[in-house]
């Protein structure tokens, strides 16, 4: 099966010519996103890297920090005790922001009454400093002055309380990790099909099953499933062709990926506009495929 499959790539990328160039790749925020979704060494790499981030944002920070440095260099010791992910425990850094907070609450609702207090402060000086009630010059001189320091405090402190933020995955970030099916839309000539198949070579070198389908080469008013198959030559339902990608998911313990590159270059475009709910719901009903589809975003409103 692995055979076909690799087989079948790789005379769907050579029928892609010139609108697939593996020497040229730019990593993009699309290709990120298509990281995420598919769980790949990037994506790995991505979110490992927001340790390394926060860690080396301590660092970074000068003298005015002096005052944190307790709570800095036990947040920098606890970020380093971290365990890195992998593509079987991706999911566990969802917690990491939550763990680092959990763990250093006394010290964080220290911070954040200190914070209440500089607020109450800044208001009673910016009101002093800017508003009516005084008026001799020199004291609101010296009441801007107050208010500025303050507000350098403030702006310290909030900073400091900011840090774990960089630990987090924000929730687009889980979405695509989580999902089962992606829709990458955009104009024609961006780059859509080099970005599926890129990811295809991707996955493949890490050793994982990934199989790419390309709409243009569906020309019949055949339901689209079935086109598929038979343009593979294969004699078996796409759900029994689905059935063996789950094996092979469960097999290697990772997501097999399908690929449908350019549904608006289908002949017949209004069919995935009825067959495309079909091919999502047999993907859902497995656990180990993940579905990404492509076109163009003037074929949004068929779909």
């Amino acid at each position: 099966t692995m055979e076909w499959i690799n087989s079948h790539n790789e005379r769907m990328l050579n029928t892609l010519g010139v609108r697939y160039n593996y020497d040229f790749n730019v990593n993009t925020d699309s290709s990120l996103k298509l990281s995420l979704f598919t769980c790949d060494s990037e994506a790995v790499s991505y979110i490992n890297s927001k340790k390394r981030e926060l860690t080396e944002k301590i660092d970074s920070l000068g003298w005015k920090y002096k005052k944190y440095n307790d709570y800095l260099n036990k947040l920098k010791k606890l970020v380093l005790g971290i365990d890195d992910v992998i593509y079987d425990n991706i999911t566990e850094s969802f917690n990491w922001k939550n763990i680092a907070e959990d763990e250093l609450r006394t010290y964080i609702d220290g911070l954040k009454k200190e914070r209440e207090k500089l607020e109450i402060e800044l208001e009673k000086a910016h009101k002093k400093a800017f508003g009516r009630e005084v008026e001799k010059i020199s004291v609101k001189n010296d009441a801007k002055s107050e208010y500025f320091e303050l507000k350098n405090k403030a702006d310290i402190l909030l900073n400091v309380l900011d840090l774990t933020s960089v630990l987090e995955i924000e929730e687009h970030e889980k979405n695509l990790i989580d999902s089962k099916v992606l829709a990458v839309t955009g104009e024609a000539g961006i780059g859509k099909s080099q970005l599926f198949a890129n990811e295809v070579k991707v996955l493949g070198r890490e050793k994982r099953c990934s199989i790419i389908f390309l709409g243009g080469l569906y020309n019949t008013n055949e339901p689209i499933a079935n086109q598929i198959v038979k343009e593979c030559s294969l004699d078996c339902s796409f759900e029994y062709l689905l059935s063996l990608l789950e094996t092979i998911g469960a097999e290697t313990d990772k997501d097999v990926i399908i690929f449908i590159d350019a549904l608006n270059e289908t002949w017949n475009k209004n069919l995935w506009e009825v067959y495309l709910p079909t091919i999502i719901s047999y993907v859902e009903q497995f656990k180990n495929i993940k579905l990404a589809f492509s076109y163009r975003t003037e074929y949004k409103e068929i779909l």
